[in-house]
Order: structure tokens, then sequence, then C-alpha cells
């Protein structure tokens, strides 16, 4: 899991390190790939109908499931994210029940 704790990981862009652990000792920089290495594997997973995002703050990477992309997808097109969510609910008349002459609506 995540070593740092909750820290900005850009505060350590300028250093070798990404911050401490609970022992004082610096939590080394993972070595990253160059970015046409990042691109052949992009490539590659696509092929494979795998989509992979690297994790910065817990320095791993992270397979998305067909659930995750088909909501990162919705979004990207504007619509809710859940698929379950009905933006236009049916009405209900709360008052439907209630005689105006005795209630004094009238």
């Amino acid at each position: 899991g995540n070593r740092i704790g909750r820290v900005p990981l850009h505060w350590y862009d300028e250093y070798d390190h990404v911050g401490y652990d609970g022992r004082g000792s610096k939590v080394v920089k993972s070595q990253s790939k160059d970015l046409l290495s990042q691109v052949l594997e992009n490539e590659d997973d696509a092929d494979k109908k795998r989509f992979v995002v690297h994790d910065a703050l817990n320095s791993r990477d992270v397979e998305l499931t067909p659930r995750q992309i088909e909501l990162i997808r919705r979004m990207q097109g504007g619509a809710y994210a859940h698929p379950e969510f009905d933006s236009n609910p049916d009405y209900i008349d709360y008052f439907s029940g209630v005689d105006p002459i005795k209630s004094g609506l009238n």
C-alpha cells in the first residue's frame, strides 16, 4: 500500500525520494519507464483488450475492470457514471389523497 501518507507527490518532484516511512528513512522513487516504453506497452495491452493505468501514489500499475472502463467512458461522454441511475424518475403525486375542501387548499 501507500507508505508515505496523504502527501502531494509534486512536493518531491525535485528530489530522489517521495517521502519518508514510519522509521524516518527515505522512500526512494521507483524507476519509471521512459515514454516510448509506456507507449509500446499500452499498444500491447490494447491488443489484449487490457487497460492498465499507473497509480503514482502507490507506485504500481493497475488493470482496469470492464466495469471501471464503462464508467470512465460514460463520464467522458457526458452521461451519468452509473448506468443504473435514473435521471428522470417517475413523478409521485404526494398530495393525490388530500381532500381540498377539508384541508382548505381550494
